[in-house]
């Protein structure tokens, strides 16, 4: 997480896909994928305007996905599990609105509601994230013909 990576190797293609840029360290990578491919998207906790950065006449749009517990709602109603408004809010506030967060928790009490698998997750689990020593990011390539 937050290392510099190599993007050299990516040229000509319609669209690159970053998962989690975190630092604006990573950023002269990015500058170059942006220079040598037609879009690039990011996946990004930095707050957009870190993106300005890059280049002010850029043509950057910025998309915060992580706020709004409406597309949990919807996850929710298309799975058939069951939550108050109360839980889903508390989980957003806690987690903010990821999906990923969200799939630990209920995989832990498969059937139970979101309220009971929230009552769970406090009483026994704790979700958190650590830094690797060794990683080593993956730019996953699509090909359009």
């Amino acid at each position: 997480m937050g290392k510099k990576f190599d993007a050299s190797g990516l040229r000509d293609n319609r669209l690159v896909a970053v998962d989690e840029i975190i630092s604006p360290l990573q950023f002269p990578a990015l500058r170059k994928l942006l220079k040598t491919n037609q879009t690039v998207a990011v996946a990004s906790h930095l707050h957009p305007l870190w993106f300005k950065l890059l280049g002010p006449t850029l043509p950057i749009r910025a998309f915060q996905t992580d706020r709004d517990c409406a597309k949990l709602r919807n996850y929710l109603d298309a799975k058939g599990v069951g939550y108050t408004e109360d839980a889903l809010q508390m989980f957003c506030r806690r987690y903010r609105a990821s999906y990923v967060e969200l799939q630990c928790i209920l995989e832990r009490a498969p059937g139970q509601s979101l309220d009971q698998a929230l009552h769970f997750n406090q009483k026994f689990d704790k979700i958190s994230i650590s830094k690797r020593r060794e990683w080593t990011p993956v730019h996953p390539i699509l090909k359009f013909d």
